[in-house]
């Protein structure tokens, strides 16, 4: 078995390294099937893209490494790929294994640190980390909060699959709090390219009616004045402003929330978000 991982740092050619990993780690399963990993091997493999981080990080100085991405090979004597997971089919496999779920989680977690303190990319369209965090969220709705606190460290600005998977946890799991939570970020630390957009198709589906109920409403009205006590870039970004100009841009983003709050509810979500600069103030003191 082969870890062929692919990096690049900051205006330099790709690096691949091939990693052997010893018939101790477990090969595929022949009684589960011949697409399957075993734990021990996922539990390898993930040690091993640990240490690879850790050490490109280090090498770098600066954290400058923009993409980072991995494909698990089957090899013969020749060193010829029989069988090959991509990143996408090898988080799949590790997933089934719920005692590897903190592993995966930790892998989405390093690979935010990249060029410019930002997210690295696993390819030109996809941020580092998720498949990894996708898996996750398709496996066990408890990570739903972890998935929300990776979007916010991705570049929304330039999503491309985001909308979509976004879809597929709502149409998994429903609409709870949990979900609720996913939506409102959708309106704010999470908004990107199409947040706007999505929040109305999922008002269409099931979501007016979920925040209509006395539930439904707790939970969003919680969870939007979580969206502006969030520890995320863009939020630290607009704390380092001027008072004034930290509420002009709090009334920028209130404006989304505008259309499913009544009036009264709106006015106080303002006062909580334009109250956040002073509470960062009096944390600071």
């Amino acid at each position: 078995m082969q870890l062929q991982i692919e990096s690049r740092r900051q205006d330099s050619a790709p690096t691949i390294v091939a990693i052997p990993l010893s018939d101790a780690a477990g090969c595929p399963s022949d009684a589960s099937g011949d697409s399957d990993i075993s734990e021990a091997l996922c539990l390898r493999v993930l040690e091993s893209l640990r240490d690879s981080l850790a050490e490109l990080t280090h090498a770098s100085h600066d954290g400058a490494v923009s993409t980072f991405g991995f494909q698990l090979r089957s090899v013969d004597g020749d060193g010829h790929a029989e069988t090959e997971w991509s990143e996408a089919g090898f988080c799949e496999q590790a997933a089934r294994f719920e005692s590897l779920h903190p592993a995966l989680h930790a892998y989405a977690v390093a690979t935010g640190n990249g060029a410019h303190g930002s997210r690295m990319w696993a390819d030109a369209e996809t941020p580092a980390g998720t498949a990894a965090m996708r898996a996750l969220v398709e496996r066990d709705r408890a990570w739903i909060p972890a998935y929300v606190e990776f979007l916010r460290s991705c570049d929304m600005d330039h999503e491309v699959d985001q909308w979509g998977d976004m879809d597929a946890v709502v149409e998994r799991y429903g609409w709870q709090p949990d979900t609720c939570a996913l939506a409102a970020a959708r309106l704010a630390s999470c908004h990107g390219q199409h947040g706007e957009e999505q929040f109305s198709s999922w008002l269409d589906a099931g979501l007016r009616e979920y925040i209509d109920t006395r539930e439904g409403r707790a939970a969003f009205l919680a969870a939007a004045e979580a969206e502006f006590d969030a520890d995320s870039p863009q939020r630290r970004r607009h704390l380092a402003l001027a008072r004034e100009a930290f509420c002009d841009d709090a009334d920028f983003w209130l404006d989304f929330f505008a259309p499913v709050l009544e009036e009264a509810e709106l006015d106080a979500l303002r006062r909580h978000a334009h109250a956040r600069w002073d509470r960062s103030r009096a944390s600071a003191a």
